[in-house]
């Protein structure tokens, strides 16, 4: 598996969970998003508009595929993806 943060539209928050391989969602935006980028390439959380509420969320509640991340493994993902 891989994942990566994309900086994606806020208004792809409303249909991220129905997302199929068929969209093209605008994935130039100023918020951030985690995906899975093997295939298939499909998003994991929803839209947050700062990197410590999608760390929140992946600690909180988790992505689609692992469920729940520590907040060590969550923080040192996101220093990691984005440099």
């Amino acid at each position: 598996m891989a994942r990566e943060i994309l900086f994606v539209n806020p208004s792809f928050n409303d249909r991220w969970e129905s997302w199929t391989s068929e969209w093209e969602p605008s994935l130039y935006g100023n918020e951030y998003q985690l995906w899975e980028t093997a295939d298939p390439y499909a998003p994991l959380t929803p839209v947050f508009a700062t990197l410590d509420e999608l760390i929140d969320y992946l600690v909180e509640t988790g992505d689609k595929l692992d469920g729940k991340w520590t907040r060590e493994r969550a923080v040192a993902f996101v220093k990691e993806a984005l440099g």
